[in-house]
């Protein structure tokens, strides 16, 4: 299965590496400072999402048929 985009870091995979900078020693900051969990926090996001979507009409085998679901519900009601 491939892996979906993340939506943090455009155009790498969700969970991919961060591109390191070997000539560098210290490490280059952005205007705006990010969390050092928030990537990976965004990355969990994508793919329960993408998992959901993917899931959408998947039903158990022993789910409750249509036929007994409308049978509960007259009862109850």
């Amino acid at each position: 299965a491939q892996r979906p985009a993340s939506r943090v870091q455009k155009g790498a995979a969700i969970f991919a590496a961060t591109p390191r900078s070997t000539m560098l020693r210290l490490t280059k900051l952005d205007e705006q400072p990010v969390h050092a969990a928030s990537r990976y926090v965004y990355d969990w996001l994508v793919a329960l999402y993408t998992l959901a979507n993917e899931n959408a009409g998947y039903r158990h085998p022993q789910d409750v048929t249509d036929v007994d679901r409308a049978q509960l519900i007259a009862l109850i009601a």
